[in-house]
């Protein structure tokens, strides 16, 4: 490993032992625009909401 690899490392387990990432900033409050969600979570919501809507159908043809 050359010097500049080692320091580095050096660096982040610093950071590490000093929890310089936990409570990670960065993305707070991602998603609570519309504009932030991805389409694919769009996609998957519509899925899951045609899934559920089956379910509940096969249900009420179990009772009745």
């Amino acid at each position: 490993m050359s010097v500049a690899k080692n320091a580095r490392t050096s660096q982040i387990m610093r950071n590490i032992e000093n929890g310089y990432y936990i409570g990670n900033k960065r993305f707070q409050g991602y998603g609570t625009l519309p504009e932030d969600i991805p389409s694919w979570d769009y996609r998957a919501k519509r899925h899951g909401a045609v899934l559920a809507k089956l379910d509940q159908e096969k249900k009420k043809s179990k009772k009745g």
